[in-house]
């Protein structure tokens, strides 16, 4: 017997993708608690087209985990933050909705003549083609066979999109839905799983998120179009790095023996980027490598937390336009790991809510954005 018949608690579920795979829910045990986690696969993807997961079928390696509940709930808040700077989004998004109706009727007329046109085309090739009384020369009956064949083609996809859910108001499908779009911080957490999970797959028309370092991924939301002017861009810390290193290698101990003694903290982990200083100073212990660099009085002597890594921070700076860019988002990077404790995930969102959304006053909790720097893009 299915445990939750609802479904897996993930608002994202069925919205969230990959460039780097297939996402899949899965149930996952933390702490004793059952949970679940978003989680990427490799080689299920090929030409554009996502490979089903069949048990026993083929090879599926995880590429990425995520907990769902702390992706979620950095989705939630920044659509909270939207609303919050926004008083006229649930009445935006309800005449969105009402204009996309009325589109989607145009195009559903458009798509039905469309088929008819097809199908009764099919029907004539096809009698003359199979039809002995009716002379064809070589010429004309390849042309026809050609013709009937991409037609035979065309049609599937037009079946196809025909079936595809139209946009309808979610105001006539889903109860109370633009009062809880009115009152998200209080309503939305009363409505089950089932209703948040419509609810979200309203408002957020594609969710896109890729790893880019040991901890961090990048995550791209295009909101609904009463919601935001523009996609949606953040940098996510994740507590626990990927393990993807089998163990230090007879090169990098050497490196480590070499430079530990008296290299700055940033050439150590240049030349161990996927170390972090922690696991630098563990493996260093376990070498029996001591520090020599003279520490007079307490000055501050390393510059990133014990959990970045070099390539934490190449991540991040690939978006930096010039070295002022590339130290902010150097010290950003440090700033979500500091207070990103183990299992859980932080957020850093680049553009400010008044850029993204409706809005055009920040609220003073949202702290004052870089002037002229490059924010995180598409990709």
């Amino acid at each position: 017997m299915r445990c939750n018949p609802q479904g897996p608690n993930a608002l994202l579920h069925g919205i969230l993708s990959s460039d780097q795979g297939h996402v899949n829910v899965m149930p996952q045990n933390y702490k004793g608690k059952r949970t679940h986690e978003y989680r990427c696969y490799k080689g299920l993807r090929q030409e554009g087209y996502t490979l089903k997961m069949m048990s026993g079928m083929m090879k599926t390696d995880m590429w990425w985990a995520l907990p769902s509940n702390e992706l979620d709930r950095i989705v939630f808040a920044r659509l909270c933050d939207l609303a919050d700077h926004d008083p006229d989004m649930a009445g935006r998004v309800k005449a969105a909705f009402e204009s996309m109706q009325g589109q989607e009727v145009n195009e559903a007329n458009l798509l039905n003549q469309q088929i008819a046109q097809t199908q009764e085309r099919i029907k004539r090739l096809d009698y003359l083609l199979t039809t002995p009384s009716i002379p064809l020369d070589e010429a004309t009956a390849t042309n026809y066979a050609l013709d009937l064949a991409e037609l035979r083609q065309k049609l599937p996809r037009l079946l196809k999109k025909q079936q595809a859910q139209p946009a309808i108001d979610p105001g006539k499908t889903i109860a109370d839905f633009y009062f809880v779009l009115s009152h998200l911080p209080t309503e939305f957490q009363k409505q089950g799983i089932d209703v948040r999970k419509q609810i979200m797959s309203k408002l957020v028309k594609q969710a896109t998120i890729n790893n880019i370092s040991p901890h961090l991924f990048h995550l791209y939301i295009v909101w609904h179009d009463g919601i935001a002017t523009r996609p949606d861009v953040a940098l996510l810390w994740r507590g626990i790095a990927l393990k993807n290193l089998q163990g230090w290698s007879e090169e990098e101990d050497a490196l480590l023996r070499a430079l530990y003694p008296r290299g700055s903290q940033q050439e150590l982990m240049r030349s161990l980027p996927r170390r972090s200083w922690i696991l630098i100073r563990e493996r260093a212990e376990a070498l029996k490598a001591f520090r020599e660099v003279s520490l007079p009085g307490r000055r501050k002597t390393h510059e990133y937390y014990a959990t970045v890594s070099y390539a934490d921070l190449e991540a991040a700076i690939q978006y930096a336009e010039n070295g002022e860019d590339e130290a902010y988002l150097c010290a950003k990077v440090n700033e979500l790991a500091q207070k990103t404790v183990k299992g859980k995930m932080t957020a850093y969102w680049p553009l400010p809510l008044d850029i993204v959304g409706f809005s055009s006053v920040i609220s003073t909790r949202e702290s004052t954005p870089m002037q002229g720097r490059k924010q995180v893009p598409r990709g």
